[in-house]
Formats: C-alpha cells, structure tokens, sequence
C-alpha cells in the first residue's frame, strides 16, 4: 500500500485517482494549511492503514508540503507536518505493525529543511 498526498494539480500532472485500492491519493491544493494535511492522514491514510494491516511501514519523509518551500507550493506549518508521527503510531495498536524505517525524501528550502528534520527526529523521540 502508498499513502501519498501532493500538490494537485502541479504534481503528478494527471489525476490524482490512481484506480488501485492499495493506492491512497490524496491530492492537496496550493497552499493547503496544515489542518487539511492532518485531514488527508486522519481521513484517508489512517482508515486505508488500518484495512490493510500492515506488518511494517517504511515511511518517506518529504518536508516539500512546509509553507517556507517554493517548489512544494504547500502552506503546512512545521508543528502541523509532525503530528502524522504520533498518528501512525497511535495506529500502530489497531494494527499488526511492528516497525517502521523513515528516510528522508525531500524538501527544497534548505532553512527549513534543516528545521523540519530536527523537529522530525525530536517528535519521534516522544514517542
């Protein structure tokens, strides 16, 4: 299963509706804000996570959707971008997940960038 959202219609060029079950698009407008990001996991991820059950997440970790980057066209504040950790890992309990790699992906604003990461790595030692 791909749980994804992204800038539509800016990125991937085409319709965001994959056709495919175990594909979870969820297509953002420029300068979505940070309680429609949380909408898109809380909606659509969480309950396709929890139909799939799934043993192991490898998440790719984009920092594109914060508002300081041009290329993304996000408006999703960095605080806003951090509570998928706790998320999915409340969704952990209602799933057979038993671990999860993280790699980081993207993000075009190097200022912050360097922040969003920082955050990233704090908010999973919380956990």
């Amino acid at each position: 299963m791909l749980c994804s959202t992204f800038r539509h219609p800016f990125y991937p060029y085409k319709g965001a509706d994959s056709g495919n079950d175990h594909i979870i698009n969820v297509p953002l407008a420029a300068r979505t804000s940070g309680t429609e990001f949380r909408e898109a996991v809380t909606e659509h991820w969480l309950p396709a996570l929890e139909r799939f059950q799934p043993e192991f997440l490898f998440i790719s970790a984009g920092f594109d959707a914060h508002y300081e980057d041009d290329m993304g066209g996000l408006g999703v504040e960095r605080s806003r971008l951090f509570m998928g950790n706790r998320n999915l890992e409340a969704s952990r309990e209602k799933t057979p997940t038993r671990s999860y790699r993280i790699c980081l992906e993207g993000g075009y604003s190097l200022h912050a960038l360097g922040r969003c990461v920082m955050t990233h790595i704090k908010s999973l030692s919380e956990l």
